[in-house]
């Protein structure tokens, strides 16, 4: 059996409530996030620099931004994209380590360097994680590139 109702679904960005360590934002400016320590159900919390647009947020360094959510799902589709439309590729841990090789979904694939990614390639959905029913997890997604953008996350069952 499941470990609760599904997580529900949110859209990053300007005006979004759903981020944990919400520091003050100047919209297209970039912001140190600080995480935070105590993971809430639903709610994203940001680590590094970070870019707060219209409808998503976006990756301000070449490496050490991170993006967190504790939810609860069997399937976590991701949208994302990239600012100036080159490929990139996206570090996928769960719970810590990478994500296994047995709940990755199709978008997302074993990694020599990064143990689980996905590679960005387009502005679209991207299935990240599969199970055969919702279960808690820590789902932490790991820029390698500055432009990274992500614009919602949709979990379901």
């Amino acid at each position: 059996m499941g470990d609760g109702p599904v997580t529900p679904n949110l859209v990053l960005g300007l005006g979004t409530d759903r981020i944990a360590n919400n520091e003050p934002v100047t919209p297209g400016a970039a912001v140190l996030h600080k995480g935070i320590g105590d993971p809430k159900i639903g709610l994203v919390r940001l680590e590094g620099a970070w870019i707060h647009g219209d409808g998503y947020i976006e990756s301000a360094a070449a490496e050490g931004s991170s993006c967190t959510i504790t939810n609860t799902a069997a399937r976590v589709d991701v949208t994302f994209s990239t600012a100036d439309g080159a490929s990139a590729r996206v570090g996928v841990n769960e719970d810590g380590p990478p994500l296994d090789r047995e709940w990755c979904g199709n978008d997302c694939i074993e990694d020599g360097a990064l143990g689980a990614a996905v590679t960005v390639d387009d502005k679209r959905d991207y299935w990240v994680t599969k199970r055969s029913e919702p279960e808690m997890h820590e789902l932490t997604f790991v820029a390698t590139s500055k432009g990274l953008r992500i614009h919602a996350m949709r979990f379901s069952e």
